[in-house]
């Protein structure tokens, strides 16, 4: 498996207050990552980081082999489209319905007549048969299948979710695992997801990293 992301002595902070401190890691191919921390930890910071949202104060990020702030700005908007992020707040537009939600994320790309591409995507999550429903007419499992779809739609090599289970329940949030592990599995994606939830079990197949005090090691 081919190395899809690497994060080396990343610093971040706010002001005085250190968030990140020298964090380094790797991510592969179809790799499938949670990183627990608690609320202000930093796990959403470290997050946008991977994503090429945001640049750290100090170390360098390396996606699929280049140097992303060592690049033109051309090439690191190449870089972000490889990377899927979707936001705790799912940020799904509510006046417009599930597919148009879906195509969205293409069109952003400047990529025209999407409507098959989208509708392969919520075939592929289960949700085919919503497409014209909105936002408010979904629970929270659909919506969040939803916000994956269309960050599927855009074929990434990387999918960043910024704890994408805080709003569900027990059986919804073992429901979302298993399909991210398919995900990881049928399309080669390395997924990175972070939680709060400290105590939860090892998962198998799941690389298990916590952050705290603003160092990352895994559990």
């Amino acid at each position: 498996m081919g190395r899809v992301l690497r994060l080396k002595e990343i610093e971040a902070w706010y002001g005085d207050r250190i968030v990140l401190n020298g964090v380094s890691l790797s991510a592969d191919e179809g790799e499938l990552m949670r990183i627990r921390g608690r609320s202000g930890s930093g796990k959403s910071t470290l997050l946008r980081i991977m994503s090429l949202l945001q640049k750290p104060n100090v170390g360098e990020v390396e996606v699929l082999g280049k140097s992303a702030w060592s690049i033109s700005e051309g090439e690191r908007e190449e870089l972000r489209g490889k990377i899927s992020y979707i936001p705790q707040f799912l940020e799904l537009i509510e006046n417009l319905t599930v597919l148009e939600n879906v195509q969205l994320a293409l069109e952003v790309r400047g990529i025209e007549n999407g409507e098959d591409r989208a509708r392969e995507a919520l075939e592929v999550l289960g949700i085919r048969g919503f497409e014209e429903r909105l936002p408010k007419e979904l629970s929270g499992g659909q919506r969040q299948r939803v916000a994956i779809a269309r960050a599927l739609v855009s074929s990434p090599k990387i999918l960043i979710a910024d704890e994408p289970t805080s709003f569900l329940d027990d059986i919804a949030s073992s429901s979302f695992y298993r399909l991210l592990e398919e995900l990881s599995s049928s399309f080669k994606m390395g997924i990175i997801v972070s939680t709060t939830e400290l105590n939860l079990p090892k998962r198998s197949g799941w690389r298990e990293m916590i952050l705290e005090k603003g160092s990352l090691r895994e559990l």
